[in-house]
């Protein structure tokens, strides 16, 4: 090409002018060609095939703003339990609404008009699901308005409601505004419908659109995007500002609106694409086959990701008839067999890989408390237990620190070979140089365990995480062999006790097959404080609660009692705690 026309050089001059001003959201350039947009997205440092699922939502219009009453914070056990599926499944991206329908967290004002977001409502709901994402390792891509036609046409074409929309929307876009597990805000899913109905016009929806772009790279990091109908909408929305397109696709759709008909080039040449295109909403077809062949068609034809559609089990209003579950299997082939499938921190778990056989790999179990006895002091109630991490796997629990601070270490796992040796694999865990009274300083696991008390209600089932205790770190050491029965124990210990050297260069923590790290009720910080609460619950212990090692099993994690309080030593008249409570606090574990 020997030249550009006046108005494709204005319009490249504007392009890297947006991309200048973006500071790191400039990934999202034309390729050098000028013909395709980019194949991945960029994030957390490197390039990236988005693979994801739709959630979409537990309890429609609900999951944020709702708390205890339908929201993240009354499904924590559910949400851990379903990320952490998706997680070792090879999902790395969940695609979920937050204000489907009405967008009732957005308060109204004269005539209608957007005040500001009901945070003290939205944001401890909003928190819980970050802070899960955080735990394993997944990125959230949060719709924002479900439908064009739901939400106050005058947001839309009132240039002064898009303003307070915009406003409205601020806090939130801040409050995770460094966070890398919020990576986008899709604005709208399928906003063309609202315009074939002639309930908004398109030039409304854009007008919203660049202010709301605009509002977000303006007070945060976070990429936006938006859903159109199918490929061949996305030339409504360029021009924009957005990091990345995400049109649907659905068994059925012909071209023109066919994904999986084209390739992102010919999206580019015909509808002007300019961004990364991602498949926000994937069918995954009948099977897992299906699903796999799908995600694997979607990168061959330059799709910068795919999202399968859904993982609930509900229908889209573009596949009305589609509300089959997606096949994690297929997620879990892709991620394995493909290296930029992502975005993630740290490498997938090899012992729940597909080449798994290979390692000796660790399976670190918790006791159930025992010995509990309250102690009252300083006008407190504390419910003391005796806790003990066991490692019950094939292979040692290792960690191998180096320093990063003055009282910390960056510490890597050691996961042995069945053929001998052992690989390092960093997982972000953390050792740190731990203060206990009366005795200096030992060298420990950080976060190696929780001690959480949920309430129970009257069939035992947990509802609500009412306190956690304040011993998080541990040895990680061969205290007693309590399962030598287990191939491969060794039969005297082989990981010593904590070091209390300041100046060590770098330190091994472990424990071998068969041996426990105990502590006895008695020892410092071992409790949980229960004063002033009354009832069932569940006093729960967790290992490794932020799953910064690698098991073969990381469903066995946790154990639990059931105690009546104020304690007595009897838990007459409680349930049985079912099932056991997990973690939904936060960390970077897998």
């Amino acid at each position: 090409m020997r030249y550009l026309s006046r108005v494709r050089v204005i319009a490249l001059l504007a392009f890297l002018a947006l991309c200048a001003g973006m500071g790191w959201h400039s990934w999202a350039a034309v390729s050098s060609s000028g013909t395709a947009p980019s194949s991945r997205v960029r994030w957390i440092g490197r390039d990236w095939f988005l693979e994801g699922a739709n959630l979409p939502w537990l309890h429609q219009g609900c999951d944020f703003g709702c708390q205890h009453h339908g929201g993240v914070l009354s499904s924590a056990v559910q949400l851990d339990a379903r990320f952490r599926t998706l997680a070792r499944h090879g999902v790395r991206v969940v695609r979920w609404y937050a204000f489907p329908g009405s967008a009732w967290q957005i308060g109204r004002g004269t005539g209608g008009a957007p005040t500001t977001i009901q945070g003290t409502r939205v944001f401890p709901d909003m928190d819980a699901a970050v802070a899960l994402a955080a735990k394993y390792d997944i990125y959230l891509d949060l719709v924002l308005f479900s439908d064009t036609r739901t939400i106050p046409a005058s947001w839309m074409s009132d240039p002064a409601q898009r303003a307070q929309l915009a406003g409205a929307l601020g806090p939130l876009f801040r409050r995770y505004a460094h966070n890398r597990h919020v990576l986008s805000y899709e604005l709208f899913d399928e906003p063309e419908r609202g315009i074939d109905a002639a309930a908004v016009t398109a030039a409304d929806v854009q007008a919203t659109v660049s202010v709301l772009t605009a509002t977000i790279h303006q007070d945060s990091h976070t990429l936006a995007s938006i859903g159109p109908e199918s490929v061949d909408r996305i030339g409504l929305w360029t021009g924009l500002g957005l990091d990345f397109y995400a049109p649907h696709w659905f068994t059925g759709m012909a071209p023109p609106s066919c994904a999986l008909c084209t390739n992102t080039t010919h999206v580019a040449t015909t509808y002007g694409a300019d961004r990364p295109v991602v498949i926000g909403a994937m069918d995954p077809g009948g099977s897992a086959s299906m699903a796999a062949r799908r995600l694997a068609s979607a990168r061959a034809r330059g799709y910068a990701g795919a999202m399968l559609w859904s993982v609930v089990g509900v229908a889209h209003p573009s596949a009305p008839s589609g509300a089959a579950r997606v096949p994690l299997t297929a997620t879990w082939r892709f991620a394995y067999a493909t290296s930029d499938a992502g975005p993630h921190a740290r490498p997938l778990n090899p012992c729940i890989g597909p080449q798994a056989r290979l390692y000796r790999c660790p399976d670190l179990r918790m006791s159930p408390p025992s010995n509990l006895v309250a102690r009252s002091a300083h006008g407190r109630v504390l419910l003391l237990s005796r806790n003990s991490i066991n490692s019950m796997g094939i292979g040692p629990a290792e960690l191998f620190g180096r320093p990063s601070g003055e009282y910390t270490m960056a510490a890597v796992q050691h996961l042995y070979l069945r053929r001998g040796g052992h690989i390092s694999i960093a997982t972000g865990a953390t050792l740190f140089f731990k203060p206990v009274p009366g005795q200096y300083r030992y060298w420990k696991w950080k976060n190696a365990a929780a001690m959480q008390l949920w309430r129970l209600d009257g069939a035992g089932h947990p509802t609500q995480l009412v306190r956690v205790g304040p011993k998080t770190t541990y040895c990680l050491r061969d205290l007693q062999r309590t399962h030598g029965h287990l191939p491969g124990s060794p039969t005297s210990a082989h990981y010593p006790g904590c070091s209390q050297d300041s100046a060590v260069h770098s330190r091994t923590l472990g424990t071998s097959v068969g041996w426990s790290d105990i502590y006895p009720a008695t020892y410092n910080e071992n409790y949980i404080n229960v004063t002033g609460l009354r009832g069932c619950f569940a006093y729960v212990h967790i290992a490794d609660p932020t799953n910064v090692i690698y098991e073969s099993n990381d469903d066995n994690n946790s154990s639990a009692v059931t105690v009546r309080l104020p304690w007595t030593g009897s838990r007459a008249g409680c349930p049985t705690a079912r099932p056991l409570p997990v973690s939904s606090a936060g960390g970077d574990g897998y």
